[in-house]
């Protein structure tokens, strides 16, 4: 059976683009066009898209981090040590999906439906309360506007 990372790779491709500085031509009286670069990917290591998100920045050489609940608990056991997480105060998935998002520039939520369920629909919720962007992507079509990452945990694949 393939990992999750791999499984989200066969249906989303993406690739980390370094943008090249624009020149402006004489002329051009437009405002120069804003660029964001991804730093670090920010996540809460949960099974799924969680950890395809680390595993990404972790093959890229991207920075990464973000909180995990008490004891590095997830859905499959304990949280692999290679990913630099930091352990919330409870042993709360809400506890640390808010702070995750608190501390991010944006959020993406990657899901198999279109429709948000549970923790993912949390998330949305929690981006709303804290202002922040956030971007549904589903693999079944077109999503709603809403980058940390999230998405529904391995055994919801």
């Amino acid at each position: 059976m393939k990992a999750v990372a791999d499984r989200w790779k066969d249906r989303i491709k993406a690739e980390v683009l370094y943008p090249k500085p624009r020149r402006r031509t004489a002329g051009n009286r437009r405002k120069p066009v804003k660029q964001m670069i991804i730093k670090r990917i920010v996540s809460g290591g949960q099974t799924g898209a969680d950890r395809a998100g680390l595993d990404f920045a972790i093959e890229h050489g991207l920075k990464h981090g973000g909180w995990c609940p008490k004891g590095r608990r997830a859905e499959d056991g304990r949280i692999p040590g290679r990913y630099e997480l930091k352990e919330t105060q409870a042993t709360s998935y809400v506890q640390r999906t808010e702070w995750n998002v608190r501390d991010s520039d944006g959020t993406v939520i990657f899901t198999v439906m279109i429709r948000l369920t549970g923790g993912s629909k949390k998330t949305s919720n929690l981006a709303r309360k804290h202002r922040k962007p956030c971007l549904h992507l589903s693999a079944a079509g077109t999503a709603d506007p809403v980058g940390s990452l999230f998405g529904p945990t391995g055994s919801k694949f």
